[in-house]
């Protein structure tokens, strides 16, 4: 079995609950599919284990690529339905 997705997200990000949102409406959240991972706020940046370098969100496929921007995170899942 493929690994799922990883969504990095912060709780009390703009551009995370955009996503959040269109994937609850799409049926996709909360998800066996996509695996969600909450990002904590650090002295460091954004904090959480296995997260790619950068601010949130970010989509990580199966094939390691870290998609960054909200408008590609969000095309791939419409691709992807």
């Amino acid at each position: 079995m493929e690994t799922p997705p990883e969504l990095f997200v912060l709780a009390c990000g703009v551009h995370p609950r955009r996503i959040l949102l269109y994937l609850a409406e799409k049926g996709l959240f909360p998800s066996l599919v996509i695996n969600t991972t909450p990002v904590q706020i650090t002295e460091h940046g954004f904090d959480a284990p296995g997260k790619p370098p950068g601010s949130v969100p970010i989509l990580r496929l199966p094939n390691g690529i870290a998609i960054k921007q909200l408008i590609a995170i969000l095309n791939y899942f419409e691709a992807a339905a």
